[in-house]
């Protein structure tokens, strides 16, 4: 609870300290959603910033900040569920939609931090509060703008810990849709864990893809009535945030991708290497995608204890940040890599253990304050990239969170690897005694 206090405020105080109430995230998907509340586009910029004018919302003076708002804000990317999920947020004021966000954001990570714990239960207790501790303490960026991925990372741990647990059923698969609904693309891997994991984790991924798919259509028929062609809509706004140098722009040039907050897509570290779209995302795709099916196959044809299911999802979180467009705020994601970290650090087996300690390295690579830690430093070294270790060098300084998802990825993936095998053997082993005795009695 400190520690999740501890970025609370620190997040207020960027917010109001330094920059005078950014909240950048919470703004437009709150500001989107009182758009479609009020019978206006979403989609539209011209009408999101009537309705925003409309309800008292200010647009910075200064010409940097005035950038950052106007491609972090107006320019609506969240999907017709996000919206809908915070509809109810939009029906009040300002004021007390933030208040109530903000405190929902902190209590939540907490509980979800909380619940990660125990399913970890004696398995190493003080290495798992350690880590458990560095991850919250490093939510800096996501309180200062107020992003929904820390509501549906908590969201989606809930519904975890009810379904390992076999308790509350239906208020984990309420939660884990919830989530669903407001960050897919997070999300939906966990929920792909689940229908992949067989027995009853196959029947909660129905229930909560059902549950979701509801909350999709009433959301798609409700954003319809006001923008008829918000599909079409939508793409061009991501088209238009992800241009060359644009705010979601993965390469070197954009404006948004050099500080805290910076995309951790494996697009973001190829990039510098090579600043090429049709360069990065067919190589992340090929790279990150071949590691997603190799989990893929061996999940399928698995049957898993609870340590194997927590391996896989522990190569999974940080696996499934990679391919596709995620931001730094999202990695609290790795909150589901505790409890096997701490089996792993538990075994007392030493390669085990250095996995763990491994994984927990990659762990705070993508801490926000390690990287800004790390940016800062690159920028006194001065370092020359007309070298490939130069650049190198410097691509680790001002990308650590890639590298770190790429440890945590590699390492829980291998440990995740010599599991099954492990597993496979044992079956073999007690089915051969089987098989001659079968053999003897014929």
């Amino acid at each position: 609870m400190l520690a999740v206090l501890f970025s609370a405020a620190w997040g207020y105080w960027l917010n109001h300290g330094r920059h005078g109430g950014n909240v950048v995230d919470f703004r437009a998907v709150y500001y989107g959603a009182r758009t479609a509340i009020n019978h206006h586009d979403p989609y539209s910029v011209q009408e999101f910033l009537q309705v925003y004018r409309q309800e008292g919302g200010t647009v910075p003076a200064e010409p940097a900040r005035m950038r950052g708002f106007m491609g972090a804000v107006p320019i609506c990317v969240n999907l017709p569920s996000t919206l809908l999920v915070v509809s109810p947020f939009a029906a009040l004021g300002w004021a007390p939609a933030l208040i109530i966000w903000m405190s929902l954001l902190t209590a939540g990570l907490a509980i979800a931090a909380w619940l990660i714990l125990d399913l970890a239960g004696n398995r190493a207790p003080a290495f798992a509060l350690t880590l458990a501790c560095v991850i919250l303490a490093n939510c800096q960026n996501l309180m200062q703008i107020g992003n929904s991925s820390g509501v549906a990372v908590s969201l989606c741990i809930v519904g975890v810990w009810c379904f390992f647990k076999q308790r509350y059923k239906w208020l984990g698969i309420v939660c884990f849709a919830l989530g669903l609904a407001l960050k897919p693309t997070e999300v939906a891997p966990i929920c792909l864990f689940l229908l992949l994991a067989r027995g009853a984790f196959r029947r909660r991924a129905w229930q909560v893809s059902a549950l979701a798919l509801v909350l999709f259509a009433i959301g798609t028929v409700w954003v319809a009535q006001v923008s008829p062609h918000w599909f079409q809509e939508w793409r061009m706004n991501v088209a238009a945030t992800s241009g060359r140098g644009e705010l979601n722009d993965p390469g070197p040039t954009s404006f948004g991708n050099g500080g805290a907050g910076m995309i951790v897509s494996l697009q973001s570290l190829l990039s510098f290497f090579r600043d090429d779209p049709h360069f990065y995302n067919p190589a992340a795709l090929l790279l990150a995608g071949g590691l997603l099916l190799v989990w893929c196959i061996i999940t399928f044809r698995s049957h898993l204890n609870e340590e194997g299911r927590w391996l896989a999802l522990a190569s999974l979180a940080p696996l499934s940040l990679l391919p596709v467009y995620h931001r730094q705020y999202d990695t609290k994601l790795l909150l589901l890599c505790i409890p096997a970290c701490a089996a792993l650090w538990a075994s007392g087996v030493t390669a085990r253990k250095a996995a763990a300690a491994f994984c927990a390295i990659g762990i705070v690579l993508t801490c926000d304050i390690s990287s800004a830690a790390l940016i800062v430093t690159s920028k006194g070294l001065h370092l020359s990239q007309d070298h490939l270790a130069g650049k190198f060098a410097a691509a680790f300084m001002t990308r650590s969170p890639v590298f770190g998802l790429l440890l945590v990825s590699g390492f829980s993936l291998g440990a995740y690897i010599q599991h099954a095998r492990l597993a496979r053997a044992k079956a073999l082993e007690r089915t051969d005694p089987e098989l001659e005795m079968v053999s003897l009695a014929s």
